[in-house]
């Protein structure tokens, strides 16, 4: 299964990924779209691995091995 959705896949679509736990907006100055673009991105991404939304996203290519978690990008509270 990994091998098959690694196949349907992306890099971009990958790279979405590992910027979901960022705001629409931030995704979208760091890939060069509006955060509109990111939202229907995400959403298309969601039905390609059958799931509902962001977090579940994130959740299914960590299972499926897509993503590590070191590769998440994230905003902490204390600026870093």
């Amino acid at each position: 299964m990994v091998v098959e959705a690694k196949g349907i896949l992306t890099d971009k679509e990958l790279e979405l990924i590992t910027q979901l736990c960022l705001p629409y907006k931030i995704i979208g100055q760091n890939m060069g779209v509006d955060g509109n673009s990111v939202r229907m991105r995400t959403s298309r991404l969601a039905l390609k691995l059958g799931v509902e939304n962001r977090a579940s996203v994130i959740i299914k290519a960590l299972k499926l091995g897509l993503i590590t978690i070191d590769k998440l990008v994230y905003r902490s509270f204390d600026g870093k």
